[in-house]
């Protein structure tokens, strides 16, 4: 919610910023430098995710221990169950 937030105030800023600048002489300049800042802005995003991607897969122990229970739970349940019964 904070993150849609700031991007919004930093959609308004841009919008600011270049209409601000439209009566001026370097309006252009002024252009290019917001396309850029949202450029970076949007390098550095995709270097933070992917950042977190190569990080370990965070449920990785949560599998393991849950086999290990499934094993344990069949385990109990046939050493509970009654022997068959010869024909």
């Amino acid at each position: 919610m904070v993150l849609g937030a700031g991007l919004i105030f930093c959609c308004v800023l841009s919008l600011a910023v270049i209409v601000s600048a439209w009566d001026g002489p370097h309006r252009t300049v002024t252009a290019w430098l917001v396309r850029a800042s949202w450029g970076v802005l949007a390098l550095a995003g995709l270097w933070i995710a992917r950042r977190a991607l190569d990080g370990p897969t965070p449920f990785r122990l949560v599998s393991g221990a849950l086999s290990r229970d499934y094993v344990t739970f069949v385990d109990a349940i046939d050493a509970v169950k009654e022997p068959e019964r010869p024909r």
